[in-house]
């Protein structure tokens, strides 16, 4: 049985679910560039400098949708990502500096950024009233998460 739901609710949930990613996307552009800053090898440097690059542009992006829509933006990350960066910074220091630990930690801080973009496009894929150009950014933005994702665990086990 399909259950009915209102305008009002859908938007509500599909404007949750932007701030939801909004809120992954900034802690995602913050821990790349933290992992830039971190890792030794010239190409990571430069392919997490980029991530940072790209998900500030999916912020902006995401955060004018939201204002599109008649809602309030989320303007910074999550506590949960904070912690995730100062836990990172705290094993480097214990550990030392490794690229491999980085590249786990960026796969966890992916799944995370993954799982929020999965149920953005659940809602927005769901919702007909969404403008074409909303769904398609978000679908882009989607793709390009789970294409990093991808990467990482391709250079985790060293067939990048």
């Amino acid at each position: 049985m399909k259950t009915m739901t209102s305008p009002t609710t859908d938007r509500r949930a599909v404007l949750t679910a932007l701030n939801r990613c909004i809120e992954a996307a900034s802690d995602a552009q913050k821990g790349y560039a933290t992992a830039a800053a971190d890792v030794r090898e010239p190409e990571l440097k430069t392919l997490f400098q980029l991530r940072s690059d790209e998900r500030a542009e999916y912020v902006l992006g995401l955060q004018r949708a939201v204002s599109e829509l008649g809602g309030w933006p989320e303007n910074r990350g999550t506590v949960e990502g904070a912690l995730h960066r100062a836990w990172i910074e705290a094993r480097l220091a214990l550990e030392g500096r490794n690229d491999a630990t980085v590249l786990t930690e960026c796969e966890r801080g992916e799944r995370s950024c993954l799982a929020a973009y999965d149920t953005l496009l659940f809602f927005a894929g769901s919702n007909a009233t969404l403008p074409f150009s909303l769904r398609a950014m978000i679908a882009k933005q989607h793709d390009g998460v789970r294409a990093a994702l991808g990467d990482i665990l391709k250079r985790r086990l060293g067939r990048a």
